[in-house]
């Protein structure tokens, strides 16, 4: 069916207004209109978001933003898991959670960053590092040694190595 109007499109799409928005503080999956995610890290335990599945996500854009970083646990953001051609594995760390955002764009063959900003705190070098885990072409900052840092090789598991280059 298409568009009625521009509003209409955004939600299709979905972009715009907040009828996709839901909040999340434990495990969970979320539905192909839960486009808008805010999380928060509120205990000690780690939790995983999963992506709806790429067939019913297709062309749609999802941001996922951290809103409160309280606890130490780790939240991971990851595809589901009938999504083979292209996985999608992200991390906000503990200590470093609040303030973070991925956005993500689904096609038939898998998910792409659209942007966002992750901080972390790992030991990287500045040439190259394999922690944390990455999408290829993703961004972090290290408030270890103040450097943004670039993936250049995606990891294929949610605590693989990824190979990150500085940008310095």
């Amino acid at each position: 069916m298409p568009p009625k109007n521009k509003l209409n499109r955004a939600d299709i799409l979905g972009v715009g207004g907040d009828s996709g928005t839901t909040h999340i503080t434990t495990t969970a999956t979320i539905d192909p209109d839960q486009t808008y995610v805010t999380c928060a890290n509120t205990a000690s335990t780690d939790y995983t978001i999963t992506l709806p599945r790429l067939d019913l996500a297709d062309g749609r854009i999802y941001t996922i933003r951290c809103i409160s970083d309280l606890g130490t646990g780790i939240i991971t953001i990851t595809s589901a898991g009938d999504d083979a051609f292209r996985k999608f594995y992200h991390k906000f760390q503990a200590t470093t959670a609040n303030t973070n955002v991925v956005r993500l764009i689904a096609d038939k063959y898998g998910w792409d960053v659209l942007g966002g900003t992750r901080i972390v705190t790992e030991t990287m070098s500045s040439t190259t590092s394999t922690q944390p885990a990455g999408m290829y072409g993703e961004n972090v900052w290290n408030t270890t040694d103040l450097l943004l840092y670039t993936c250049s090789v995606a990891s294929t598991t949610p605590t693989g190595a990824a190979t990150w280059i500085s940008n310095t």
